[in-house]
């Protein structure tokens, strides 16, 4: 859960980390193409019963990826 400072907007996050060493590279940069994969898809996806994704920021050794969070009536 996250929360944009500038609107008070309550985000989720995922929150993916990303070890790169020598002997596990191939797999790393595996890993990171799936994840490019799934961040295009979420882009494109557009319904009223999916969160709509908001963006990606990738620091060192983490990915990022904010959607809105559900918005449940009572």
């Amino acid at each position: 859960m996250g929360m944009n400072l500038d609107s008070g907007e309550l985000l989720a996050v995922k929150q993916v980390l990303i070890r790169v060493n020598s002997a596990s590279k191939e797999k790393a940069q595996a890993h990171i193409r799936e994840l490019e994969e799934e961040v295009e898809l979420l882009k494109n996806l557009s319904h009223p019963n999916i969160v709509r994704y908001l963006w990606t920021a990738r620091e060192e050794g983490t990915l990022n990826i904010s959607s809105e969070t559900i918005q449940i009536s009572r």
